[in-house]
């Protein structure tokens, strides 16, 4: 990879978070060290309610690839798929579920009719 750049996406603090939501921030920095060790850039990027600002601090640094540790968006479970849409739009690769997987993934009813289709 020629580009040493990588971007982890985080989702935006909450200094009332669960432990489960602090632990994102821990593996942030975490991912982070293990980059810089690996002689890696790395620039953790938050997906803020401004996601244009988001869009334009990616597009800015330019990363080779997105770690994408977003498992919390403030319009709901239902919406995960909005992170990594947003990298879709920009062209980045990201690690994790492809859009079309969270967004199917979201909506309860259609899972529980493909799970019963595949008499799960």
């Amino acid at each position: 990879m020629s580009n040493r750049r990588v971007a982890i996406l985080v989702p935006p603090e909450n200094p009332g978070a669960s432990a489960d939501q602090a632990d994102t921030f821990l593996q942030a920095r975490e991912i982070s060290e293990c980059l810089t060790i690996l002689g890696k850039e790395a620039l953790t990027v938050s997906f803020g309610p401004d996601r244009d600002d988001t869009a334009a601090l990616l597009r800015r640094y330019d990363p080779a690839v997105v770690v994408n540790l977003v498992e919390d968006v403030p319009e709901g479970a239902e919406h995960l798929h909005l992170a990594t849409a947003l990298l879709d739009r920009l062209g980045l690769r990201h690690t994790g579920a492809p859009t079309a997987a969270l967004a199917a993934l979201g909506d309860k009813r259609h899972v529980k009719a493909v799970l019963l289709e595949a008499h799960l």
